[in-house]
């Protein structure tokens, strides 16, 4: 529906005569207008509207569960004005008062407030009486059997305002009495401490709750399936109700089955073009073997570390039919390989482990996923980066920083087994030039060789896999006396500066005296063991579970470097309700050089704070501790000639309040569907990095409780989450609550409020 030439000439005249004729009132008009035009525009289809619109959901006489928690077990909901609703009503009131309007505008804006009634929510009295019984419902399987739920619409005549009450009598709440679990007397005796021990947990007089039963029946009947119980199974539990005791008593009807055994794995791929993998590899990552019970969850992670390696396109591991008299099974494992091989060219993102560092750019490869039968990877790959891609941002096109990068990645999912254990191998070679970002362009050429052994841990302990690495490198700058020059000549003769300058390119210089005038080739050497536990029920967005990670290398064995590096994460996530997640990180890094003199530490052990994956109102690698004033002003200076050399230990911690804007339902629009992959998230960070490299040797280490806590800087703010299929793009918003990089007014309350603005892709952590 458009508007007519008359509608729009009454609806400026009364307008005109109603506001007050100022800037603002046209002003006013102006976007009214605009707002009532798009609204015609929209093309929302018509409906019939119910009798009584809802603008507020209560409820009333609930004690044990709060509002905000019931109102998601039913489906009625509140409507939701937008401004456009909140102008085109207003306006409909106001010249509603007018008894000079035409009647036919009256019309008209009623036409387009029924035309965009998808934002309006009206009594369903099918729809609410459904919601009755869901209460109704929660209630009762929680041990409130005389629970009375019902509803009434409560009309406000003065606020115009429509309110649906739900009026709810809880009476007394049942407690448990007995649980008794029939069927399960043959079971061999360990099997049945075992499950007597489950049904311990829940005692008598606890308050009835159906959750709780179906959890321990659910576990009983995962319990039987993982130890031989292939068909096992249980009827509906029954609860008895005991009015006068106010107790409960449930009933629950297991049937076993027969114990069976694997008699044997028969393994069986489908692919035509494709080479098979071989079938020891395939054995290899299947846990179940001939002669052991069967085991539901043995099979399932099976199916899951065959999927792990990305050779197969389809796994499926099934029980083949069985006899009434045999208690034996033959599983069989379907697999179907993918294609081998593939060129690729694209653009890429990164994220380095130790540095925390953005990158962006272009790579092109070749795979071959099967090179030699045994699932090999074998990948030649070229590329050049942009790295740490939000310095560009804050400081412009001078900070860029960049490498490029040829290379061959090998894998080969499995070599060996030790102590029981299966093991693999990862091998890459790799040649880049790194440009720093100084006054005058310094470059590191890296030539690297590195082995890595993954080795498969039990799922149940704290870690679940190891890795074990050991790797060469040769660095040498290029340019280092142009680039030294330059940046003593931005010194401006000042004696301080140029001091600093010269400590700056000191580790530069302790390589290129070992590289480019001794001629040693091996410049440092590495040999370092990973523990990760990672219990994430999302690899992107996890609502449940937990991260942890603790590695420690050492190096100096051969080579010009002589140091040892820990660092620890751990990362946490806790639901609240259905669309918010509490999310916690801590890291701590430490390097301990062998000797007083630091000597050199490769570029990329260093710790560097400050960013969008860490302290996220400070700037890329920004931020680091001192310990004096004179040390603060000299790490100030620093920035002269840019952020290239970092520090020895670094403390972080950060807590996150991830909210959803809203569920996912298969009725929604194109515009619903967005902001149901939207959220908001409310941050809160801490840390800092602490023993710089710029700061004099003697300073090293020399820390205390004091220095560490009066260096912690805090930050907060607010941030913007869109889900995408590689994990959630996000912008933060940071500002400094605490900041120890500046000498006076280090408090938020002391001077101005300021936002930094962060992006990223994933969440910081």
């Amino acid at each position: 529906m458009m508007f007519r030439v008359h509608q729009l000439i009454a609806i400026n005249k009364v307008i005109w005569y109603r506001m007050p004729r100022t800037l603002g009132g046209v002003v006013f008009v102006m976007v009214a207008y605009s707002m009532m035009m798009y609204a015609q525009q929209a093309g929302y289809s018509t409906r019939t509207l119910a009798k009584f619109e809802i603008n507020d959901i209560v409820f009333e006489g609930n004690t044990t569960y709060p509002s905000s928690f019931l109102i998601n077990l039913i489906q009625s909901r509140a409507s939701e004005l937008s401004l456009q609703r909140r102008m085109v009503r207003y306006l409909a009131e106001q010249v509603s008062e007018n008894p000079a309007t035409p009647r036919h505008l009256e019309n008209a804006l009623s036409d387009i407030q029924r035309d965009i009634t998808d934002e309006l929510r009206f009594v369903d009295p099918a729809l609410v009486a459904g919601d009755t019984m869901a209460i109704s419902s929660y209630y009762r399987q929680n041990g409130f059997h005389r629970v009375g739920v019902q509803y009434q619409i409560r009309v406000n005549r003065t606020t115009r305002r429509n309110t649906l009450v739900f009026h709810i009598t809880e009476n007394e709440r049942s407690s448990i009495d007995t649980v008794v679990h029939y069927g399960l007397d043959n079971l061999p005796e360990d099997l049945r401490i075992t499950i007597a021990n489950a049904r311990a947990r829940i005692k008598k007089g606890m308050p009835f709750q159906q959750a709780l039963i179906e959890q321990l029946n659910g576990y009983i009947l995962r319990f039987l399936r993982n130890n031989g119980y292939y068909e096992a199974k249980y009827a509906p539990f029954v609860v008895s109700h005991f009015p006068a005791e106010r107790t409960d008593s449930v009933t629950t009807v297991f049937i076993p089955g027969k114990r069976y055994r694997i008699a044997e794995v028969v393994y069986q791929d489908s692919s035509v073009e494709q080479r098979p993998v071989a079938l020891y590899v395939r054995q290899e990552f299947v846990e179940v073997r001939a002669g052991q019970w069967y085991n539901a969850d043995a099979i399932a992670r099976s199916i899951n570390s065959l999927y792990s390696l990305g050779k197969f396109e389809f796994v499926a591991i099934d029980a083949l039919p069985v006899t009434e008299r045999d208690s034996l099974l033959t599983l069989r494992v379907a697999t179907r390989v993918r294609r081998s091989q593939d060129f690729g060219a694209g653009l890429v993102a990164n994220q380095l482990v130790n540095t925390q560092f953005l990158n962006a750019g272009a790579e092109v490869s070749y795979n071959n996923n099967n090179m030699f039968g045994s699932g090999q990877l074998f990948s030649p790959f070229g590329r050049i980066l942009l790295l740490d891609i939000t310095r560009i941002f804050e400081q412009g096109f001078q900070a860029t920083q960049y490498e490029w990068q040829i290379g061959l990645n090998y894998t080969q999912p499995f070599w060996e087994r030790f102590f029981d254990r299966r093991v693999g191998v990862d091998g890459q070679i790799q040649y880049s030039q790194q440009r720093l970002s100084l006054l005058s362009p310094l470059l590191l050429e890296t030539f690297s060789a590195r082995l890595s052994f993954p080795v498969a841990l039990s799922p149940f302990n704290l870690f679940s896999s190891m890795l074990v690495q050991i790797g060469v490198e040769n660095q040498r700058p290029r340019q280092y006396a142009s680039s030294l020059e330059d940046a003593l000549n931005s010194a401006g003769g000042d004696p301080a500066l140029e001091q600093l300058v010269v400590q700056q390119f000191y580790p530069y210089s302790v390589l290129d005296t070992i590289t480019n005038i001794q001629r040693k080739f091996i410049t440092n050497q590495m040999f370092g063991i990973t523990l990760i536990g990672d219990k994430r029920d999302h690899p992107f967005s996890p609502r449940t579970g937990h991260f942890i990670s603790t590695a420690v290398e050492v190096n100096g064995v051969i080579g010009a470097s002589r140091f040892m590096r820990g660092q620890f994460t751990y990362l946490s996530f806790s639901p609240i309700g259905n669309r918010s997640v509490l999310a916690w990180k801590i890291r701590a890094g430490h390097i301990q050089p062998f000797a007083a003199d630091i000597g050199y530490i490769p570029f990329d052990r260093h710790f560097f704070s400050g960013g969008t994956n860490s302290i996220r109102a400070f700037g890329s690698r920004q931020l680091r501790a001192s310990v004096s004033p004179e040390d603060l002003r000299r790490l100030s200076d620093a920035r002269l000639v840019g952020e290239v050399v970092g520090n020895g230990s670094i403390i972080e911690a950060s807590i996150e309040l991830r909210l959803s804007l809203r569920d996912a339902t298969p009725y929604d629009s194109f515009f619903e569907k967005q902001i149901s992959r939207s959220g908001l998230v409310l941050f809160l960070d801490c840390g800092n990095a602490f023993n710089s490299f710029l700061s004099p040797a003697g300073q090293y280490n020399a820390l205390n409780i004091n220095t560490i806590v009066r260096n912690m800087a805090i930050a907060g703010g607010i941030g913007y989450r869109f889900d995408t299929a590689v994990g959630p793009f996000r912008i933060d918003f940071a500002t400094r609550v605490y900041d120890p990089t500046v000498p006076t007014n280090q408090w938020i309350t002391e001077r101005p409020l300021s936002f930094l603005m962060q992006f990223g892709l994933q969440h910081a952590f």
